[in-house]
């Protein structure tokens, strides 16, 4: 029998923050609308929720949220 897992939409969201590329941006702007996401400070306390400090500034996440919001 096969089992499906789907993370939750913030989830989805953190990661897709995470590991932006321009071909995510849809789906980004798509997530947030759903979740009610407006504000810069909203989709940082989605992503740090899931990902800690130290990766976020590995991969940069302030950039991409300066650059989405």
């Amino acid at each position: 029998m096969l089992e499906c897992y789907f993370p939750d939409k913030s989830c989805m969201l953190a990661l897709k923050l995470m590991s932006f590329r321009e071909k995510d941006r849809p789906d980004v702007q798509a997530l947030c609308q759903q979740l009610g996401i407006r504000t810069r400070e909203q989709a940082q306390q989605v992503v740090d929720h899931y990902v800690e400090r130290r990766w976020q500034k590995e991969y940069r996440l302030d950039l991409t949220l300066r650059d989405l919001f």
